[in-house]
């Protein structure tokens, strides 16, 4: 589904051309996994700070967690960096963020044709919203920062699809709004 409803929105707040934004298809397990990843996740934004937060992930089951920082010159760090000290509860989501992230990423790398598939996948949550981008799936990657500064993503969001002018991932950050 186009958000052509709130495209306006997105170009007003972000300078940004109207992102599109679909839902992925999932079953009520994913769904429920989803809505687990985004508890924990706002858990790990809350202590550590930041825009959104990536779990990446490739089909032999290794999974990374990074935060995209609210610096001026803002940048993906590894939530194992020794700069983002994580408190127990933070570092219990964290272990919550991967332990799904894996499955879920598992999940859509089977949804490609073996050989066709991305080499890792990142799920992108903003505390609220959990997404990635289909076209773009390594938000690691030099190119995701290149698309994601001009506005040139689109995203497939597990769950609810959200009202743009919400959407952190899109957005100006604020971090108040996390909670």
């Amino acid at each position: 589904m186009r958000t052509t409803d709130h495209s306006n929105a997105i170009a007003r707040t972000t300078g940004r051309s109207p992102a599109i934004i679909e839902k992925l298809p999932a079953d009520e397990g994913s769904l429920l996994e989803a809505e687990r990843f985004i508890a924990a996740a706002q858990q790990v934004l809350r202590t550590v700070g930041g825009r959104f937060l990536t779990a990446v992930g490739d089909d032999a089951g290794s999974v990374i967690c990074y935060v995209f920082s609210s610096s001026e010159t803002p940048e993906w760090i590894d939530l194992a960096d020794a700069r983002l000290p994580l408190n127990a509860a933070a570092a219990r989501s964290l272990l919550t963020i991967q332990s799904i992230g894996r499955d879920l990423i598992g999940n859509l790398l089977r949804r490609w044709p073996a050989g066709a598939g991305p080499n890792r996948i990142g799920l992108l949550c903003d505390g609220h919203t959990l997404c990635v981008c289909p076209a773009e799936p390594d938000p690691t990657s030099p190119s995701w920062r290149h698309h994601w500064d001009s506005g040139q993503l689109s995203f497939a969001c597990l769950g609810e699809v959200p009202n743009t002018s919400s959407f952190r991932i899109l957005n100006n950050f604020d971090e108040s709004s996390i909670h």
